[in-house]
C-alpha cells in the first residue's frame, strides 16, 4: 500500500506544467462531505498562438477540446464570413487544420470527432463531423434559442427553448439512440439551460417571470424549486464531484454568487461562493472541470472556484489584457483546454488562443 501511494505521489508531481506566463499560488485541498478531498489544479498560462486578425472584429465565438486528442477547435464569424481552425494543445499551439464552417454555433469535442449545434433561420440543428458530416436533426418549430451543453464527450446534449417551454435532447455519437424530454415548467420561460448526469437524469434551470427555477426530471414530471429573483442571465454547468449542477448567478443586489443544485434529495440551491470580492465582472460564462468552476473575468483573469466551497483563486491576467471577449474552453469533465480571447493590436482585433496548464 505504501509503495502504491509513493508511485501515485510521484506521478502527480511528474505531470507538471511547462513554463507559463504567471503561476497562481498552490491551492489547498478541501474536504468534501467530511470524507473526500478534491485535488484542484495549480494553473499556469502557456504560450499563445494568434488565430486570426480582423478590422471589424469577431462574433459568435466558440471552441471545444477534442474528447480523445490534444486538439482544440475554434469557430467564429468575421462579418459575413465564418472562420474555423483546429490547433494542437502544445506550448505554443500549432495550426493543424481548418474546421469546416458548416454552420456557426457552439462546438463539442466528441471522443471520435467534433459536434456542433446552434440556430439557423429560426430552427435548431445538431450536426456531427468527424470522418464524415451528418445532420442529426433539425427542428423547425420557431425555436427561440438553442444551447449545446458540454456534459460529457459521449453524447450531444441540446437545450431547446421553443414556445416558452424547455425541450432537451441527447444523442449518442457518432451513431446511437436519441433521448428527448420536456421540462414541466410552471410559467413561460425566458431563458433556460440544462445539464445531464447519468443515472440521475436532467436538471433544467430557467428564468420565468423574473425568477430563477430549477427542474429535475428525466422523461416525466419531476421535482422543482423556486430559487428566488433573477433578472440577469446565468450560467449552468455540472458539479462532477457530487451529482449536482453549479449555477453562476447575479442576485437582486448585483452580487455574483455560485450555488449548487443537487440532483438528489430535496430540490433547492446551496451557496458555494460569494463572489462580491471579484476584481472584475464575470463575462457571465462558466465551465467546470473535475473539481472546479472556471469563470472568465473582464480584466483578462479567470476566477477558479473549487466546488467544495473553498477559497476562490485567480489565473492571469493574460499579457494582452484588456480583452474584449474571453472564453474558457475545456474538455468536458477534464482539465485540458485554454483561453480564447480577443484584444486590440495594431488597430485590429486579434483573436488569440492560449492553453491553460494544470499541475496537480
Amino acid at each position: 500500500m505504501r509503495a502504491s501511494l509513493l508511485v501515485l505521489a510521484a506521478a502527480l508531481v511528474a505531470c507538471g506544467a511547462r513554463s507559463g506566463v504567471e503561476v497562481e499560488p498552490p491551492p489547498e485541498a478541501g474536504p468534501i462531505d467530511g470524507g473526500f478531498d478534491t485535488f484542484p489544479c495549480r494553473w499556469s498560462l502557456a504560450q499563445a498562438t494568434p488565430v486570426a486578425a480582423s478590422a471589424a472584429g469577431f462574433a459568435a465565438l466558440s471552441g471545444a477540446v477534442h474528447g480523445a486528442r490534444d486538439e482544440v477547435a475554434i469557430v467564429g464569424a468575421e462579418g459575413e464570413e465564418l472562420t474555423g481552425t483546429v490547433l494542437s494543445l502544445g506550448d505554443p499551439p500549432s495550426t493543424l487544420a481548418a474546421v469546416p464552417p458548416v454552420f456557426s454555433g457552439a462546438l463539442l469535442g466528441h471522443a471520435t470527432g467534433w459536434a456542433q449545434a446552434g440556430e439557423e433561420r429560426g430552427a435548431c440543428f445538431q450536426v456531427f463531423y468527424g470522418d464524415r458530416f451528418d445532420v442529426l436533426g433539425t427542428r423547425r418549430d420557431e425555436a427561440d434559442r438553442c444551447f449545446l451543453e458540454p456534459n460529457d464527450t459521449q453524447r450531444l446534449d441540446l437545450t431547446r427553448l421553443a414556445a416558452g417551454r424547455v425541450h432537451v435532447t441527447s444523442h449518442a455519437l457518432p451513431e446511437g439512440a436519441r433521448r428527448a424530454a420536456t421540462a414541466p415548467t410552471v410559467g413561460v420561460v425566458a431563458h433556460a439551460r440544462s445539464a445531464r448526469m447519468e443515472p440521475f437524469g436532467w436538471l433544467a434551470v430557467t428564468v420565468e417571470g423574473g425568477r430563477l427555477r430549477a427542474y429535475r426530471f428525466d422523461t416525466g414530471a419531476g421535482a422543482s424549486a423556486d430559487l428566488g429573483p433573477q433578472r440577469e442571465p446565468f450560467a449552468l454547468a455540472l458539479d462532477r464531484v457530487r451529482p449536482a449542477g453549479v449555477v453562476l448567478r447575479r442576485d437582486p443586489e448585483g452580487i455574483w454568487r455560485l450555488e449548487r443544485i443537487p440532483l438528489e434529495g430535496e430540490p433547492g440551491s446551496v451557496p458555494l461562493a460569494d463572489l462580491s470580492g471579484l476584481p472584475a465582472e464575470p463575462f457571465g460564462t462558466m465551465v467546470t472541470n473535475e473539481t472546479e468552476a472556471l469563470i472568465p473575468l473582464r480584466d483578462g483573469r479567470v476566477a477558479v472556484a473549487p466546488v467544495d466551497g473553498s477559497a476562490v483563486r485567480f489565473v492571469g491576467p493574460v499579457p494582452e489584457a484588456p480583452v474584449e471577449e474571453l472564453l474558457v474552453i475545456m474538455r468536458p469533465g477534464a482539465s485540458a483546454g485554454g483561453l480564447l480571447y480577443t484584444h486590440r493590436a495594431g488597430g485590429r482585433v486579434q483573436l488569440t488562443f492560449r492553453p491553460l496548464t494544470c499541475n496537480r
